[in-house]
């Protein structure tokens, strides 16, 4: 599986879609940051989202912050998202003792 990291930025154009055909498209968090306070921020992202679903991409979202942005995101077809609304960064060790002490943890 492959996936476009921090699309709309940098290297990762419309142009790579074509010439690597991923599975997923991660939009980046800048264009995400406003989807829910800017019609302009809300149609560059149902843009980039309809391109990945015509081309059979998935769409990923990076900066999922608010339960705002989450419900305009999940509208606009995004499949996952990342961000501080559904948990901060925790290193290994400390989602592994989480998930056991919720009975879903395994002894790796």
């Amino acid at each position: 599986m492959l996936e476009v990291d921090d699309f709309g930025t940098g290297h990762a154009s419309l142009s790579c879609l074509l010439e690597i055909a991923p599975s997923r498209l991660k939009i980046a968090r800048p264009f995400v940051s406003e989807i829910d306070r800017s019609d302009r921020h809300e149609q560059l992202v149902r843009a980039m989202s309809a391109v990945s679903h015509a081309l059979g991409v998935d769409v990923i979202a990076e900066g999922g912050e608010t339960q705002g942005q989450a419900e305009k995101l999940i509208e606009l077809g995004c499949v996952a998202m990342q961000g501080f609304h559904f948990a901060k960064p925790v290193s290994a060790d400390a989602l592994l003792a989480e998930l056991r002490s919720r009975g879903q943890g395994d002894a790796a």
